[in-house]
């Protein structure tokens, strides 16, 4: 069985959502340091923007004293960013198609439109949501240049069978 080296990056935020340009900050910084295109980041923070909406709105009810996480993993060819609440995890419903005039319901649709796959789980007291992204055929799974910017998260490196 072949092992492939994962990084994590995490990071916990507030449930307030005066926090989403905090996240949206974060988010932009650390994609910074990986080989992704102008295009290729906009759709991944879009998606994980939604998914971080949707955690501290629909999750925690915009109750301060809850906490969104956030991980960011990079294995093999795929990006893999986490979004989890201390919410009831109540599924959202499926993708529907939303009509020009509704006021709600566009989330769920566009993290399907923008992700390569997402899926929703139960596990260790949070409620996840994870999108996966395709990485560029010359990914190597390390960062371009190591970067001591402050704020920017916990960095783990593993290895993973």
């Amino acid at each position: 069985m072949t092992q492939r080296t994962k990084t994590v990056l995490s990071r916990s935020f507030s449930s307030d959502p005066a926090v989403l340009e905090a996240f949206y900050t974060w988010l932009e910084e650390v994609l910074r340091v990986f080989p992704l295109g102008k295009k290729e980041a906009d759709r991944v923070v879009l998606a994980a923007a939604e998914a971080f909406s949707n955690a501290v709105q629909h999750g925690n009810r915009a109750n301060p004293k809850k906490r969104v996480e956030v991980q960011i993993s990079f294995l093999g060819p795929r990006l893999i960013v986490r979004i989890g609440d201390q919410g009831d995890g109540s599924p959202p419903h499926a993708p529907k198609k939303s009509g020009l005039f509704d006021t709600s319901g566009r989330g769920w649709e566009m993290m399907h439109q923008l992700a390569d796959g997402v899926a929703i789980r139960r596990e260790n007291g949070f409620f996840w949501v994870e999108l996966s992204f395709k990485m560029p055929k010359d990914y190597t799974g390390k960062p371009k240049e190591k970067r001591g910017k402050k704020g920017v998260g916990k960095i783990r490196s593993g290895r993973r069978r």
